[in-house]
């Protein structure tokens, strides 16, 4: 007789054409010591809404996400209260203490590339636009659990008075799982990191930069620190993981006569340590790649020792960069499973829906401040905005406090793209220090048009 404690969660429920490809993969290539990982995922999960089974194999991602956080807190030994049909967790005992806490993924936008649709012949994005995209996504995933929160679920009776914990992972484009931690810190704490010089000869790290803002397609504007203010106080901290994917079912599971090779990279105190093992050899613990960011303004905060203990990376902030805890087993910060088949069966690539395009970032519209406010030993207050192809840099002398601004013939969409763009002396301008931003941007403004009305005269 079936165990009634575990989901059937691969008996079809629905027809075929309504698989996730996800749920479709597993169906047509898991093995059994992968389907024994999701079944012990799954053990003492309780379907509250009687959907949970059809959501996994219709659209899947949110539903493994839920699974994976079920079961790494029945390995922490918290005690799980699930008689409540939401918020999706109450924990009411255990190590980590009391709190409760809400699932929730990043999504592609319609009409973009899924998760799914990698294609192993492809390189993923480039840096920067992954992480525009990674950005949009997650913030608005969170912001949307805040709203939820204090429009309903913190008034009910087992909600009040416990720390609100959101927990999120992305699945917001191919190679997902490639962007780390970098989306959520600039999503959550604006992502303070070095500027640095490499146009001549030895790196220079030149002064702090952060990400305040990432743009939509229309032009508008989202936000970026949702921790660096008080407006979110609701919200105790966020649990994050990019590699709770499918590799990590490859990870926890026996390779059962398969070659199977893992790379990745684990930061240690004293550093990054690179690694390649073979299945069988591998370890993986379903904490590795788990990380948990504090609220510094929560009305309501957690104490985040037992999730260190546990193995999470802890990460609190800190105006001149984030501050990370690291466990004593070294935090995972990125980790691939590639299964060695026989040559004549190459890897297919995922058909993409029709019509789905890669993310291209959206530029801020001109004369808006964006990538700042930044600073180095020259200048403070420092952001970036476009105007007519140009990128212009605003800064104020930290002594004299007046503004000046530096220009180049070019769109750059972060300071460091823009410090080391190396430019031809007609494609460069730089104003004199004048006493208000304003000014100097006038000012700067005004050069560029002269300049072009030169050029225009050109013969």
């Amino acid at each position: 007789m079936p165990d009634p404690s575990i989901l059937d969660l691969f008996t079809p429920i629905v027809p075929e054409n309504k698989w996730h490809p996800n749920f479709a993969r597993i169906k047509s290539g898991a093995s059994i010591p992968e389907i024994d990982v999701l079944n012990r995922w799954a053990h003492g999960f309780r379907d509250r809404d009687g959907k949970f089974v059809k959501e996994f194999q219709t659209t899947f991602n949110s539903s493994f996400w839920e699974l994976y956080l079920h079961a790494l807190f029945c390995e922490a030994h918290c005690k799980l209260e699930q008689s409540h049909s939401r918020p999706d967790f109450v924990i009411i005992g255990g190590p980590l203490g009391q709190f409760t806490a809400e699932a929730v993924i990043a999504s592609n936008p319609k009409q973009h590339l899924p998760e799914w649709a990698w294609d192993p012949t492809q390189p993923p994005l480039p840096r920067e636009d992954m992480l525009d995209l990674a950005c949009l996504r997650l913030s608005q995933a969170i912001v949307g659990k805040h709203n939820k929160w204090t429009t309903g679920y913190s008034s009910l009776p087992h909600c009040s008075g416990h720390p609100f914990v959101v927990c999120v992972c992305p699945f917001d484009q191919p190679w997902a799982s490639l962007q780390g931690t970098e989306a959520i810190d600039r999503v959550l704490f604006k992502g303070p990191r070095p500027v640095v010089s490499a146009t001549s000869g030895e790196p220079r790290v030149l002064g702090r930069t952060v990400s305040s803002h990432v743009f939509k397609p229309s032009g508008a504007s989202v936000e970026l620190g949702i921790f660096t203010t008080p407006k979110y106080s609701a919200i105790s901290a966020v649990i994050f993981s990019s590699l709770a994917t499918w590799s990590k079912v490859h990870a926890l599971s026996d390779p059962a006569g398969r070659l199977m090779l893992f790379n990745g990279a684990r930061l240690f105190g004293d550093g990054l340590k690179l690694f390649v093992e073979k299945g069988g050899d591998y370890v993986e613990n379903i904490e590795d790649g788990a990380h948990i960011f504090l609220n510094p303004f929560a009305k309501l905060p957690l104490d985040p020792d037992p999730f260190f203990e546990l193995g999470l990376g802890v990460h609190l902030f800190a105006h001149d960069g984030t501050l990370t805890r690291i466990p004593r087993r070294g935090l995972l910060i990125g980790r691939n499973a590639t299964e060695i088949r026989d040559p004549s069966e190459p890897t297919k690539p995922h058909s993409p829906p029709a019509g789905a395009t890669p993310h291209v970032p959206a530029l801020p519209p001109d004369g808006t401040p964006f990538a700042g406010p930044s600073s180095s030993p020259f200048a403070t207050e420092v952001t970036l905005e476009l105007h007519r192809g140009w990128t212009l840099y605003v800064g104020r002398d930290p002594i004299d406090k007046d503004w000046c601004v530096l220009g180049k013939r070019l769109i750059c969409r972060s300071l460091n793209v823009f410090v080391n763009a190396e430019m031809e002396p007609d494609d460069e301008l730089m104003t004199s220090f004048l006493p208000t931003r304003d000014a100097a941007v006038a000012a700067a403004r005004h050069q560029i048009a002269a300049m072009e009305a030169s050029r225009d005269t050109l013969p």
